[in-house]
């Protein structure tokens, strides 16, 4: 009985997302306490996926996209501002990542992330001091990070770094620019440790 009602729960909440979403698929497993604010231009969910306790928030617009055989776990939030966050398939979003867009979140295929890492694409201008700098703008070039890539806990990525196929990026670091494939990378800012055997 238990089983049957938790059955008929998750095609309600299904329908609930669907109802929102527009797009989605019924083999993915999808949380009942999933959050969604009031603007929602466009949510595409892939096949067999598994979403926790997250928070899909759009300001000013956006689109987000989740590929196949997603692991999005509770506490995520992501959140566009009128661009595109592309998430691709078997990737991993650990409890309380941040995927913040301004300039565009690419993240490829079979991408491990683990808890509590940072993903901003928008960064304060702040070279005139006569200007406040929340009024000097902000940088919006984007971020890229590629195929089987695996970024550790407490990781902050910032605006413009395109993290390569292959690389390791160790707890704790912070991102500031770009990094190279098949590499191991960690410290503040991540500086390369070792190159991975080919």
């Amino acid at each position: 009985m238990v089983k049957i009602a938790g059955k008929i729960f998750w095609i309600l909440n299904s329908i609930v997302v669907f109802i929102k979403c527009g797009n989605f698929y019924t083999d993915s497993k999808l949380s009942s306490s999933i959050k969604f604010d009031k603007y929602f231009p466009k949510l595409k969910i892939g096949k067999n996926n598994k979403i926790g306790s997250c928070n899909f928030s759009f300001r000013g617009g956006g689109n987000i996209s989740v590929g196949d055989f997603c692991d999005l776990d509770d506490g995520v939030l992501i959140r566009t501002y009128g661009g595109l966050i592309s998430i691709g398939s078997n990737v991993s979003l650990n409890a309380y990542t941040f995927l913040h867009e301004g300039g565009g979140i690419y993240i490829g295929n079979n991408v491990r992330i683990a808890s509590h890492v940072s993903i901003i694409s928008a960064n304060h201008i702040f070279n005139d001091i006569n200007i406040p700098i929340k009024d000097q703008g902000e940088t919006k070039i984007g971020i890229t990070i590629e195929d089987d890539v695996w970024i550790g806990t407490g990781v902050k990525i910032l605006d413009g770094v395109r993290i390569k196929r292959g690389t390791v990026v160790g707890a704790g670091a912070v991102v500031n620019r770009s990094l190279d494939e098949y590499s191991v990378y960690a410290g503040v800012p991540a500086k390369i440790i070792k190159k991975r055997s080919l």
